[in-house]
This record gives C-alpha cells, structure tokens and sequence, in this order.
C-alpha cells in the first residue's frame, strides 16, 4: 500500500475496500485517510442486492 497505491493517491480521492481482511487493518484505513482520502464503506451484504445469487 505506501510503496504503490499510497503513492498514486491524492487529497480529494475515493478509494473504494471491500471486506478483505487486509483493507480492514486500521493502520492502513489510516495511511489512506491522512494523505486526504475519501474512504465511503460499502453497503452491508445482502443477496437480494445480488441478482445472480
């Protein structure tokens, strides 16, 4: 994350997580949030949301 994505971002950006236990670490919400990051959380699961399931 700081040697790539962290790099590319900037203050005004939305970067989008899923649920991966690796974009849920705090520290990483907070390298993300303190370079100006928008971070919006995705909706709850839900499988009517999901057509094909």
């Amino acid at each position: 994350m700081t040697q790539v994505l962290a790099l590319e971002l900037r203050p005004g950006d939305m970067v989008t997580m899923n649920s991966v236990p690796n974009f849920n670490r705090v520290a990483v919400k907070q390298k993300i949030e303190a370079i100006g990051v928008i971070l919006p959380l995705p909706p709850p699961y839900g499988p009517d949301l999901n057509p094909i399931e």
